[in-house]
Parts: C-alpha cells; structure tokens; sequence
C-alpha cells in the first residue's frame, strides 16, 4: 500500500493498536529506507532534535539546487557541489540526527558524488543534462525536509516558494517533465503476528529509534 509522506501521521494513530505488524519503507525517488517500524515513524513525527534551519542550509542557500542555469560550465559547477557534499558529510556525522534523516542525507552525498565525477569525466558539454539529473533526484529529498512535521511554518513557506521557482526552472532550462519531479512517500505492509508452537502469538521486535542496522539505503541507478 502507497501512503503520501504527510498522511502517515494520521495513519499511525488508526494502527496504533497493531504498531508491531505494520512495515514501512520510505521512497524518495531513487533512495529507498525499508524495514521501518512503527516506533521509527513515531520519533520522526516527534523529533525533538530536528533542525529547522536544516533546510536552509541544504536548499534555500544552495543556489546548486534551485537557482537557473547560471552554471554555464563544468568547472563553476563542480566547486559548489564539492561545498554541498562537505557540508552533507558533516551533517551524516551529526550523533543528535534521527536516523531516517541522516539515511536521505547519505542519498544527497550519493547524488552529489556522482554528479561531480559525471561533469569532470564528460566537461562543459554535460552540465546541463548533469544538473538537471541532480537535481531531479535531489528534489523529493528535499521536500521530506520541507514538509518535516517538525519544520517552521515560515521556513516552509519561503522553501515552498523557492521549490515552485525551481520546477519551473527545471521545466524550462533544464529539460526534466514535471512527472519526473517526484514527492516522498511511503509503501506500507502488514505483517500479521505468527502463533508459536504453544499456541501464543509472536510479536515481531520494534527496532529502538537510533538504530539503522534495519535500513537499507538503494544506490541511484548509473
């Protein structure tokens, strides 16, 4: 089952009484973190470490992500790009991050090595068709940090706004379709409780909020 990234907290008070045998996996665009359990959604939702300023730093000052193609070559493209992963690296590295968050960043250091080896390996000819990749795959990351339940109702607004130029921008300058630019979302699957020998239900175990050994992170395809 296909649930959108904002209607799973709703969702999650119906199955609160079933908690153990519901299993998510978040999907934004080509990075996937499955084997989420309930109490992992639960500590997303209520993120008391979450860092509203988080989205300035990875998209309303990264002139990379959103700006028109005012990077005309290789070499002025590369250097911001280099600064943006420095700057991921360092938030992966961050013991306070939630682990679903700290897993989509790991996507964008993914994301961003790729897209500086694809302009030093193809140059000025590429920048174009590179960026647009960027950031077509950057984008549904980015609004998991936009709609973050723990965001600032004004710091989502101006990303709002900046987000709506930069699909234009994608759409005019750097030749993605609109269907393309995809929003994070969950795939849900229950699970019911398997019966033991003697008769008793077994209860699947919840993995603790700060552990990450269940998530798996899916490579962008080459």
């Amino acid at each position: 089952m296909k649930i959108g990234f904002n209607d799973i907290w709703e969702f999650l008070d119906y199955t609160s009484r079933s908690k153990t045998n519901w299993h998510f996996c978040l999907k934004a665009g080509d990075i996937a973190i499955r084997s989420l359990r309930y109490k992992n959604l639960a500590s997303l939702k209520n993120d008391k470490n979450f860092d509203p300023e988080l989205i300035y730093s990875l998209f309303i000052y990264r002139e990379i992500i959103w700006q028109p193609n005012v990077f005309v070559n290789a070499e002025r493209s590369i250097t911001p790009l280099k600064v943006f992963q420095a700057f991921c690296e360092e938030q992966v590295a961050r013991q306070m991050l939630h682990p679903v968050s700290r897993e989509l960043i790991k996507g964008l250091v993914i994301h961003t090595k790729k897209a500086i080896g694809r302009l030093e390996q193809y140059g000025n000819g590429s920048t174009v068709r590179v960026l647009g990749e960027f950031r077509r795959q950057c984008f549904p990351i980015m609004l998991f940090f936009i709609m973050h339940p723990k965001n600032r109702e004004d710091y989502q607004k101006d990303a709002w706004n900046r987000l709506n130029y930069c699909v234009k921008v994608q759409i005019t300058q750097f030749n993605n379709k609109f269907t393309e630019l995809t929003y994070p979302y969950w795939e849900i699957t229950f699970k019911p409780e398997q019966v033991t020998d003697n008769g008793k239900a077994e209860k699947p175990t919840v993995p603790a909020a700060d552990e990450t050994n269940d998530m798996e992170e899916t490579e962008t395809p080459a």
